[in-house]
């Protein structure tokens, strides 16, 4: 028992450890696809979008001047003559001199002709709830983004994997066709020299070179599909250099803890931000503050006249007729929409997981019941050749014999590498790979 024990932690972890060998080759395909290129810029974008609401907290400085020249408009009447002359008139009789001259009523314009102002105006932020809310939601964005990346990513590392095993499916079939034509020619080969001693009718070496056209056609075939799967790897891979990967015979059920499936992640993270607008109506009777500071001129003529001007704005929301109590049931009740998508979504893939573990647990049963198989059509193939050389068995026979120990090799090869697609599909519902 403790040896299989340690046979079993054994294959385990092999499995997972060779999980990681594909790691250079799928790195490969990450830098060279565009569309995971083009969601790396879009994950800059939305960082720099959350640099930005960061940057709502500190002060803002704007540079500001005016220049205006006017003419008529509103005017009021300044009677200030009426209202100095009988006093300096007074005056002048009490000192007997004309020393306080007499004054005009002035008419002054609302609108301030040849006058200039130059300010810088600062303001800054003191107590403004919007702002850090803004902030959680560029956080939240920015996740979902990254999560949204290592989604694709996933994806990418799933396709990589099952266009290598097509290509190497294909190979393994285009090497059993090449080596039944050996098994084909040494039959020919043993078919003439028995017509020629007069054993064998001309017809049955007609009848092998008729099976060696239809084998040459499917290796023709077999030699497109491994052309076809190498010109798609490279197409991922950007490279004509192919890694090669040291393949188990066949792949083993890793039974290690997943990671949870980047959809989901980006369902709860959906969640939080629409948490933000509950949180954001919440606040609505929360005030904000904020200090301006002007510093500038303000003269006519081009004058220079400084001044200063320091504020301090505070703002409340006192009445809205209950609209943000409505958005915030709306919010709400995208929340809950929200979670229960969640579930269901949750439950879809614990079930599209269980399903993938069944079929690989089924494909790999599967590829083992050949082992007998082929071993049952090989000696079978060797009894047939026996009897066709000592004349006993007729080249019916020994074409028979061939195809069933050809056919039996490429069901085995088709069953090997679905087990091996049927691996990668789990461990992409499983989500076994480490996504950085």
């Amino acid at each position: 028992m403790k040896t299989f024990f340690q046979i079993f932690v054994f294959l385990i972890l092999s499995d997972a450890a060779f999980g990681q060998d594909f790691m250079p080759m799928i790195q490969k395909v990450w830098q060279n696809n565009q569309q995971l290129a083009a969601k790396d810029f879009e994950i800059k974008s939305a960082i720099s979008s959350l640099e930005e609401a960061k940057s709502m907290y500190g002060p803002s400085v704007l540079f500001n001047a005016q220049y205006t020249l006017s003419t008529g408009g509103r005017t009021i009447l300044f009677p200030i003559g009426d209202l100095l002359n009988p006093v300096y008139n007074s005056l002048n009789k009490l000192n007997n001199n004309s020393a306080f001259g007499q004054l005009e009523n002035q008419t002054i314009n609302f609108l301030p002709n040849n006058f200039n102002d130059i300010k810088f105006k600062i303001q800054q932020p003191i107590y403004m709830p919007d702002i850090a809310i803004n902030r959680s939601l560029k956080e939240g964005q920015l996740r979902l983004k990254e999560l949204e990346l290592k989604s694709y990513k996933r994806l990418l590392s799933k396709e990589i994997m099952t266009a290598y095993f097509s290509k190497e499916q294909a190979i393994a079939l285009t090497k059993i066709l090449e080596s039944s034509g050996i098994l084909l020619t040494e039959a020919l080969r043993t078919t003439q020299s028995m017509i020629t001693n007069g054993i064998a009718l001309p017809s049955s070496r007609l009848r092998i070179e008729a099976q060696q056209a239809q084998l040459s056609a499917q290796i023709i075939e077999a030699n497109s599909q491994v052309t076809n799967a190498n010109l798609y790897i490279q197409f991922l891979l950007g490279d004509t250099v192919n890694q090669e990967i040291s393949l188990p015979e066949l792949p083993t059920l890793d039974l290690e803890t997943s990671q949870v499936r980047e959809e989901i992640l980006q369902l709860q993270e959906a969640n939080s931000i629409m948490a933000l607008a509950v949180k954001k109506e919440d606040q609505f009777y929360k005030p904000s503050f904020g200090v301006a500071l002007d510093v500038g001129s303000q003269a006519f003529n081009f004058g220079f006249s400084p001044y200063a001007f320091l504020g301090l704005n505070f703002e409340i929301n006192l009445y809205d007729h209950k609209r943000h109590q409505k958005r915030r049931d709306v919010a709400i009740s995208n929340m809950q929409a929200n979670s229960a998508n969640q579930k269901q979504v949750a439950d879809q893939f614990a079930l599209k997981s269980k399903i993938s573990e069944n079929n690989l647990i089924a494909a790999i049963d599967q590829a083992h019941t050949f082992a007998s198989r082929i071993s049952s059509a090989e000696r079978n193939y060797k009894d047939v050749f026996t009897k066709y050389k000592a004349g006993t068995a007729g080249y019916l026979e020994i074409i028979d014999a061939e195809n069933l120990l050809t056919s039996t090799k490429v069901q085995y090869a088709l069953a090997k590498f679905n087990a091996w697609s049927k691996w990668s599909e789990y461990q992409y519902d499983t989500a076994k790979l480490d996504i950085p």
